[in-house]
């Protein structure tokens, strides 16, 4: 191997594992138990932070990788198709999970950030057996696999990212699950019994946590409520197909698209507050849920617009963007999105803060009033 090749793929290595480094330190029970002691900031507010560390190393990744041009493998034919699609399906999943299995709001830290702000209190965290989680304690980690290796056309750097990223991925949900056994005890360790750490347990408990009793997730019980993000995404990705097309990994539009993300959560939210502040149908949401429908409107927003503007560049130029972009900007247009639309619905219908955050005061005795 040249060895210029050899030292870019040594760059690509650290750069893959200093981020499961840094991911694993910032989420450290103990660090947030020593930043919550000094700033005040509760684990669940740090979640933030964390989402704005995560970007930032990701961004970096990004300009500094070393693409190695060996080819590993080159699918033709039919095989080509089948790992293209696999490949879609698993980003797709990965959308879904976070869409319908998760309250991104609370999974990515704006919900409790913006609920401290307001003096408010942020929706709860709970425990949800829908959809694959039922079955999978960590779909989202499940969904990795696939994700990092079903390309068509495998790289020599592609194939380092996929075998070091997905080995950190497994220790990390190892680390994870020991974690939250730590902080839920006992009904966790009843979950634990009856899904699977990273494949479903098909032959040991094959109804999975069906049996078990968990609150019910309702932020797509009215999806009218949803379709202002889904409609923006739309619109957004074909937005990106037209000015961005394929992106390289060429400094210049790893920053344009990234732009490009920031832009659209600062102008999609706005929307996405200002339609929702217009809808009689959402004011009368209680506050926690009302952050929760913005979370999921520009989640939505985000998810479907990266999907749009894969589908459309593959079908019209059979190039997909750059997926090394699409963790940093998905983050982006949910969280800053989530940030901006909750400030902008919520500046407009500033009534439905003020029940949350103040304290009722105390009924007067009898006897002592006048």
């Amino acid at each position: 191997m040249d060895s210029t090749y050899a030292l870019d793929l040594l760059l690509d290595f650290a750069l893959i594992a200093g981020f499961g480094v840094q991911h694993s330190i910032v989420a450290m029970v103990r660090l947030k138990t020593i930043i919550q002691r000094v700033t005040g900031l509760d684990p669940i507010s740090w979640r933030g932070v964390q989402s704005f560390i995560n970007v930032s190393y990701l961004l970096m990744a990004c300009i500094l990788w070393r693409e190695v041009p060996i080819v590993i493998w080159d699918l033709q034919g039919v095989w080509y198709w089948v790992a293209g699609v696999t490949l879609v399906a698993s980003w797709a999943w990965y959308f879904q999970i976070h869409l319908f299995e998760y309250d991104c709001g609370l999974a990515f830290g704006s919900s409790a950030m913006l609920a401290r702000l307001h003096n408010a209190k942020p929706p709860p965290m709970e425990m949800w057996k829908v959809g694959t989680r039922r079955w999978l304690r960590f779909p989202v980690h499940t969904a990795f696999f696939p994700m990092f290796f079903a390309f068509p056309r495998m790289t020599a750097s592609m194939l380092l990212l996929a075998i070091v990223a997905n080995v950190a991925n497994i220790i990390g949900t190892i680390l994870y699950d020991r974690r939250l056994e730590f902080l839920v005890k006992d009904v966790y360790r009843q979950y634990q019994q009856v899904t699977g750490l990273l494949l479903p347990p098909l032959l040991r408990a094959p109804a999975g946590a069906r049996h078990m009793h968990f609150p019910s997730p309702w932020h797509w019980s009215h999806v009218g409520h949803n379709v202002p993000g889904l409609l923006l995404g739309l619109l957004v990705g074909t937005l990106f197909w037209k000015h961005l097309g394929p992106t390289g990994l060429v400094t210049e539009e790893l920053l344009r698209s990234w732009s490009s993300a920031f832009l659209v959560a600062a102008l999609g939210g706005v929307l996405l507050g200002v339609t929702h502040a217009l809808r009689s149908s959402a004011l009368e949401l209680s506050y926690q849920r009302l952050l929760t429908m913005l979370s999921t409107n520009t989640a939505l927003m985000s998810a479907v617009s990266l999907l749009t503007w894969t589908a459309l560049c593959f079908v019209t130029q059979r190039r997909v963007p750059l997926l090394y972009l699409f963790f940093p900007m998905w983050m982006t247009m949910l969280w800053l999105g989530h940030v901006v639309a909750s400030t902008v619905f919520f500046g407009l219908r500033p009534s439905l803060v003020a029940g949350q955050a103040s304290v009722p005061p105390p009924v007067a005795d009898a006897k002592t009033s006048h």
